[in-house]
């Protein structure tokens, strides 16, 4: 029983820390605005790009800069804090554990 309550409150604990640092993702330090207008951020090796499209807003992440691995997200964003939420679904994925 002891180990089924201690295994419990870990899979709690880090359900609350991925739910507390989606929330403080959209006002991480670090956003900026590149020279084409795109919102992106650069953090624990993971590149992540808010890009503007004909269609809205869409998230682009990445390990590396010119990686050709990315994950693109089809869906449109109408705002940037949408995205930047989703966006932190792929920082997720990609950041090392």
């Amino acid at each position: 029983m002891s180990g089924d309550a201690l295994a419990t409150e870990t899979r709690e604990r880090k359900m609350r820390s991925k739910a507390l640092r989606r929330q403080k993702f959209p006002k991480r330090k670090g956003w900026k605005i590149s020279a084409r207008g795109n919102t992106q951020i650069k953090a624990d090796g993971v590149h992540i790009v808010i890009a503007k499209r004909q269609d809205g807003l869409h998230c682009i992440g990445s390990k590396r800069v010119w990686d050709k691995d990315y994950i693109w997200d089809r869906r449109g964003f109408t705002s940037v804090d949408e995205a930047k939420l989703e966006a932190f679904e792929k920082y997720e994925k990609l950041r090392p554990v």
